[in-house]
Parts: structure tokens; C-alpha cells; sequence
């Protein structure tokens, strides 16, 4: 299990971090695949843009990552589950970068959303190169 956080206040794309620390990523193992399952919520605390406070989004994101001798890639699908409130232009994305597996999220202009998801990876590192 990965714990991922972030905090956005703007449209920008966001790379969250593990257990909410700076500069804290996940690197996936060479010669290794791995599925994954993230869990992910937000919420809005803040901000003086368009909605209130409580305003809500969840999602699933579930694929596969693998890094073959090195070159990582993933493949992935994103299903907005439920949601309240305005929530437009609100957004994750797993995404790979430096041999990184990166949890991406996108609030809203004025807005500061918590963000928070929990990964469920399952491996097999093998013994040969991919």
C-alpha cells in the first residue's frame, strides 16, 4: 500500500507525494510490473473560486506499470466515481517520469482542494531483463 497527498490552489498539474512529503516519490524496481489501484479523494477547503467548502470528487485509477531494463511506461484508465458540489476541471492522472510512478492531480483556479490516495500495487519483479 502507497499513501499519496497533495494540496492544489490553482489548475496547475500537481505531483503528490508520499505520505504528504516534499520531494517523496515511489520508484518502480527495474524489471519489474506491477498493477496498481489507486483510491483517490478530494475535497475543497478554501479559495474564492466558483463552489464551497466541502465541494467533493473521488475517482479509481487502476493500470499497469513496468520498467524494462529501465525505460518505465504505464498504461492506465481513470473513472470518476462520485462527486458534489463544483468539482469542473478537477482531475487525476498516474503518470511515470525519472522511474517514478506520480499520482498527478489538477484542482481549480482559486481553489484549494486536499487530495489523498491510497495505491494498492501488485508485483512481480523477475530475475530477468524486460
Amino acid at each position: 500500500h502507497l499513501m499519496f497527498g497533495a494540496q492544489t490552489t490553482d489548475a496547475s498539474v500537481t505531483s503528490s507525494t508520499l505520505n504528504n512529503t516534499t520531494d517523496s516519490y515511489f520508484t518502480v524496481p527495474e524489471n519489474t510490473i506491477m498493477y496498481f489501484h489507486a483510491n483517490i479523494v478530494a475535497v475543497r477547503v478554501a479559495g474564492t473560486g466558483a463552489g464551497s467548502r466541502g465541494d467533493f470528487a473521488s475517482y479509481v485509477e487502476r493500470g499497469v506499470v513496468i520498467n524494462k531494463s529501465g525505460t518505465v511506461s504505464v498504461s492506465r484508465e481513470v473513472e470518476a466515481v462520485k462527486s458534489s458540489g463544483t468539482v469542473s476541471g478537477w482531475a487525476t492522472t498516474v503518470s511515470t517520469t525519472g522511474g517514478q510512478l506520480l499520482v498527478n492531480v489538477q484542482g481549480a483556479t482559486d481553489v484549494t482542494v486536499e487530495w489523498c490516495s491510497d495505491m494498492v500495487l501488485t508485483q512481480i519483479k523477475t530475475g530477468v531483463s524486460l
